[in-house]
C-alpha cells in the first residue's frame, strides 16, 4: 500500500504490513509521537519523538515491525512518556542499563577464564602437543 492510501490513525497491523518501501527512508505519524519507520531495505520499526529535559527533540527507538505489533508499539510509547514526564530520560537510562549488562557478561568471561586458566597451564599440557593439539 502506498503511503498516501492510509486514512485512519493509529495505523491498524494491516496497513503496517502492506506499507511499501520507498527511495528514501519515511516515517509515518501514528499519533502522540508514536512514529512507524519504513526503511528503502523494506526494514520497518517503531520510534518516538520526545523533547528531552534540555528542550531537544530525540528519537527512541521501540522494536522493529512485526516483532512489536502496533499495540505493543503504543503501550510501551505510553510507558515511555509516563517515564518522562517524571524526568527520567529514557535514553540514558538504556544505556545505563546496557552497561551494567555487558559489565555483568564481562564478569562471567573473567570468572571462566580465571577457572579454565590454571587447568591449561599444567606442565602435562604444555610438555605433551598431542593434549593441547590433539594425535597429529
Amino acid at each position: 500500500m502506498q503511503r498516501k492510501g492510509i486514512k485512519r490513525r493509529p495505523m491498524a497491523d494491516a496497513v503496517l504490513a502492506s506499507l511499501e518501501p520507498e527511495l528514501k527512508e519515511y516515517r509515518e505519524l501514528d499519533g502522540d509521537g508514536l512514529y512507524f519507520r519504513v526503511k528503502p531495505d523494506g526494514g520497518k520499526s517503531w520510534q518516538l519523538r520526545y523533547k528531552t529535559a534540555t528542550g531537544k527533540w530525540s528519537w527512541i527507538g521501540l522494536g522493529g515491525y512485526p516483532d512489536i505489533s502496533g499495540a505493543l508499539a503504543r503501550k510501551k510509547a505510553t510507558e515511555l512518556r509516563h517515564s518522562i514526564r517524571n524526568g527520567i530520560d529514557p535514553i540514558a537510562q538504556r544505556r545505563t542499563s546496557e552497561a551494567n549488562q555487558e559489565a555483568t557478561q564481562a564478569s562471567l568471561f573473567k570468572n571462566v577464564a580465571e577457572d579454565w586458566l590454571p587447568h591449561k597451564s599444567g606442565k602435562a599440557y604444555l610438555i605433551n602437543p598431542s593434549s593441547k593439539y590433539g594425535p597429529t
